[in-house]
């Protein structure tokens, strides 16, 4: 039975997704940042009840951009772990491929595949089988003698 050594993925497109997605976190803390200033100086325009509906929305928005971040933030760092094991898995496969054609092992471009059995094994194979399928035959016949 041959071992499939095909990997398939990208660790180097991982980790853009995973830098991309920090710039998208940076991004959501900059808006939380724009919000709690435009809140703060919202102070200056309005003391009225409507100030105080509109300081409570951006107080919503700056803690759910807050959200935002910390949940971009858990996707990128399990993005950039995953790339990592991944490099480590594709590695580790080119590893085990380099041992096996080494060691004499027939490979295919995406498949380690099982070495042959040597001449004089395959004989005492054979002939074991051999025996096996006398001893075999020769309880089958003394059962039906019975």
């Amino acid at each position: 039975m041959s071992l499939d050594t095909q990997i398939a993925g990208d660790p180097q497109g991982c980790r853009e997704y995973g830098r991309w997605l920090r710039e998208l976190g940076e991004g959501a803390l900059d808006t939380r940042d724009l919000l709690a200033q435009v809140s703060t100086n919202s102070d200056f325009c309005w003391s009225d009840d409507v100030g105080d509906l509109f300081r409570d929305q951006m107080e919503a928005g700056k803690r759910d951009t807050g959200a935002l971040y910390d949940m971009i933030s858990r996707v990128g760092d399990a993005v950039n772990g995953f790339a990592d094991n991944l490099a480590t898995a594709i590695a580790s496969m080119n590893e085990a491929r380099l041992i096996a054609r080494n060691g004499g092992v027939p490979l295919t471009p995406t498949t380690i595949e099982p070495p042959a059995m040597p001449e004089h094994l395959t004989s005492m194979v054979v002939s074991d089988r051999i025996q096996d399928i006398i001893n075999q035959s020769a309880a089958a016949e003394i059962y039906h003698t019975q």
